[in-house]
């Protein structure tokens, strides 16, 4: 009888396991929301950090502004630079970032390496 009994509770435990993995959610990609470039290797996504930023027209903090952005905004990387300004013991090295509006400082933009890691922070610096 205490095999029985025994037999029958892992019987049942079983099925409860089972129906509780199959009901778990899974939270796959969702495709629709992807375009072409999201997850393409070698493409770069970048999130504004700050609460306010200029876009320059050339690398450099001394260019003009061309545009603006806010904290949580993504852009897609064009390009990156390194300028060299100063000399001597003041010598410093900034990177810069090209977008569709202008240049960013590197300081500035948090980089990842596909949109929906980029898309994530930008969620997460908007709540």
């Amino acid at each position: 009888m205490c095999l029985k009994n025994k037999s029958l509770f892992i019987s049942l435990s079983l099925v409860l396991l089972c129906l509780a993995c199959s009901c778990s959610k899974n939270k796959g990609i969702d495709n629709a929301s992807l375009n072409q470039t999201s997850l393409v290797p070698g493409v770069e996504w970048a999130v504004v950090q700050d609460p306010y930023v200029a876009f320059k027209e050339n690398p450099g903090f001394e260019e003009n502004v061309v545009s603006h952005a806010r904290r949580g905004e993504i852009f897609e990387v064009m390009g990156k630079t390194t300028i060299t300004t100063g000399k001597g013991n003041s010598k410093r090295s900034d990177t810069w970032y090209k977008f569709e509006p202008g240049w960013l400082e590197a300081n500035v933009v948090m980089i990842y390496n596909n949109k929906l890691k980029a898309e994530r922070e930008a969620k997460l610096l908007k709540d």
